[in-house]
């Protein structure tokens, strides 16, 4: 059986690392930010495809500076012994990973607490 090396993983691992960092700023033209919700993921797409990768991609602090905090991390707490009422639980575990990975590289923090279930397209109040 033959085994091929892909071109890609022949590249210097500081090219590699570029072209991660790169394809984490995809910038969002109607907002003007940095990055977008969805292109913070790459870093986790990315580490996953395969151990060069992976290693790569922890390797390289600079891609995982980029945090979003949105409306879906706050769940509601199941435990109805503490409250009558529901209170929200902030879930940290996707940011702990990425600051740990960060390593001492200042962080960019989106923050977006649009409300999930709000109708754009309904009409202004006069």
């Amino acid at each position: 059986m033959f085994c091929h090396t892909p071109p890609v993983n022949t590249l210097p691992v500081e090219l590699l690392s570029y072209i991660f960092l790169i394809s984490t700023h995809v910038t969002d033209p109607e907002c003007n930010l940095p990055f977008t919700t969805e292109s913070i993921k790459a870093p986790l797409i990315i580490s996953s495809v395969n151990k060069h990768w992976r290693n790569t991609a922890l390797n390289t602090p600079s891609l995982w500076t980029s945090l979003c905090v949105t409306a879906e991390m706050v769940r509601s707490q199941e435990d109805h012994d503490i409250s009558l009422f529901t209170s929200g639980v902030f879930d940290t575990g996707h940011l702990t990973t990425y600051i740990q990975r960060s390593r001492k590289y200042p962080l960019d923090i989106l923050i977006d607490a649009r409300d999930q279930d709000w109708d754009f397209s309904e009409p202004e109040s006069v």
